[in-house]
């Protein structure tokens, strides 16, 4: 069980490094020497979330920070951020902030 252990968290641990790049849970999952299958569940089951949702929060905080701190535009955060385009990112940060990215370029 502890193995199975490290090997989620050493998935988690790439997600960590690398949400900004186009990654798959296939290849998160063949990082940890599990099957997608296997990986996705214990990643649920030990993380709270799914390894997608936990990818997609890492690139919201991260735009957020990018937003907020360098006053950049949304669609330069959204591409830094990992996102594949505007409507995407803008679709998820609404839904996981409750206001779009523009709200906060206006509020700084």
């Amino acid at each position: 069980k502890k193995d199975l252990y490290r090997r989620v968290w050493k998935g988690k641990e790439l997600i960590d490094e690398l949400f900004c790049h186009p990654l798959t849970i296939e290849t998160v999952a063949k990082e940890a020497c599990m099957s997608e299958y296997h990986f996705f569940r214990l990643f649920k089951s030990i993380i709270g979330q799914t390894p997608h949702q936990y990818m997609i929060q890492k690139r919201l905080q991260y735009a957020y920070t990018l937003l907020q701190t360098k006053q950049t535009s949304a669609s330069v955060a959204a591409v830094e951020s990992g996102f594949a385009d505007i409507y995407a990112f803008s679709k998820s940060f609404k839904k996981h902030f409750g206001f779009a990215p523009s709200h906060l370029l206006n509020r700084n």
